[in-house]
């Protein structure tokens, strides 16, 4: 996944710009941060022809917006009939915790400007992550097109361990099974999380000194091993 600039000519392209001509014209004197993740931002760098229902997406806090603009951009959405049950191809908005890549792939996303709206498109590997929570048969697609190395997508699970925490019924978390499920499919080979991934990452909490080190530890605690 080549970040350069974004085909604006998909699908998910034309109604990101459209949503973008419309929060102009209805709020000119505002200014939106807006994060889409999904397949969108695979079909705008890297097929057309991976495309779901709909383009998911938030509104952004981080740039310093009003706390109402998640609401303002909804009412757009709604306005003009771009929303789930009014349009074939929509615009679904989401919360912010839908999106689930950990907390630390804001520095690696890409920021495009449209109007007065900031679209911020997260990394290949953070969109795979968000992926690996669900992995249904378009995720998998997903995959296959970007293809990381299995040195880079073990290096960036490391990255977010309390996604191993175990369920409320102390079952393996649905993110550890298709990590197993993915590694035949994607690598012809199964993978041992446990020794690749958990160890790894637990070993790394030994030298950690950051103020968040207690809860990591808490965390890790609760992860199956």
């Amino acid at each position: 996944m080549n970040f350069s600039e974004p085909d604006w000519t998909t699908r998910a392209g034309r109604k990101l710009q459209q949503l973008a001509d419309l929060l102009a014209e209805d709020k000119p004197d505002r200014h939106f941060e807006v994060v889409v993740f999904g397949s969108a931002p695979i079909s705008l760098y890297v097929d057309a022809s991976h495309v779901s229902a709909d383009v998911d997406l938030y509104v952004s806090q981080l740039g310093g917006g009003q706390p109402d603009e998640a609401q303002v951009v909804k009412d757009c959405i709604t306005r003009h009939g771009l929303g789930k049950g009014q349009s074939a191809f929509y615009i679904e908005l989401t919360p912010s915790w839908v999106f689930k890549a950990g907390s630390d792939w804001q520095p690696r996303a890409q920021k495009h400007q449209v109007r007065n709206v900031t679209f911020v498109f997260p990394a290949p590997l953070d969109i795979l992550i968000g992926k690996l929570h669900r992995l249904e048969k378009k995720d998998l697609s997903a995959f296959e097109l970007i293809r990381p190395t299995e040195r880079d997508l073990i290096a960036r699970i490391r990255d977010v361990p309390g996604f191993f925490r175990l369920n409320l019924g102390g079952e393996k978390s649905a993110f550890h099974a298709n990590t197993e499920r993915l590694w035949p499919l994607l690598y012809g080979h199964p993978i041992n999380v446990k020794k690749e991934i958990i160890a790894p990452a637990l070993a790394a909490l030994e030298d950690y000194e950051g103020d968040d080190k207690l809860d990591l530890q808490r965390v890790m605690n609760l992860v199956e091993f």
